[in-house]
């Protein structure tokens, strides 16, 4: 029988397909504001190096009960662009359902979202 972990917040990224499954690392170039918001305030640490990947096909949004994979950024780096892009290299660390998303105020649209991951079978 599973049991439940306490609750956790983390930012989401939207895509329309399978980046990695847990244990696999992957790269991304992140451009988007809203993710350029979320790569400064990791790389200022006022945020955790980690994020919630969402495959999403329809409407770029996530609900309560959908599941996410949690991923914790192993590198960030400016890529020098002038759109102040970052490149990430990243490990998905587990699957977890979405308990609670919204949209954060003044971000160019960054969602999070509150999550509880499953331990044991």
């Amino acid at each position: 029988m599973a049991s439940a972990e306490a609750t956790s917040v983390a930012p989401l990224f939207y895509y329309n397909q399978i980046l990695a499954t847990p244990g696999e690392e992957f790269g991304l170039n992140f451009f988007e504001p809203r993710y350029v918001l979320m790569c400064r305030r990791v790389a200022a640490r006022r945020a955790p190096a980690t994020f919630l990947f969402t495959p999403n096909y329809e409407d770029y949004t996530a609900r309560a009960g959908d599941w996410a994979f949690q991923v914790a950024i192993t590198s960030l780096a400016p890529s020098g662009d002038a759109r102040g892009a970052y490149r990430v290299r990243a490990r998905v660390a587990r699957a977890v359902v979405l308990s609670a998303v919204w949209q954060e105020t003044e971000s160019h649209g960054l969602h999070h979202a509150a999550f509880v991951a499953l331990v044991g079978e």
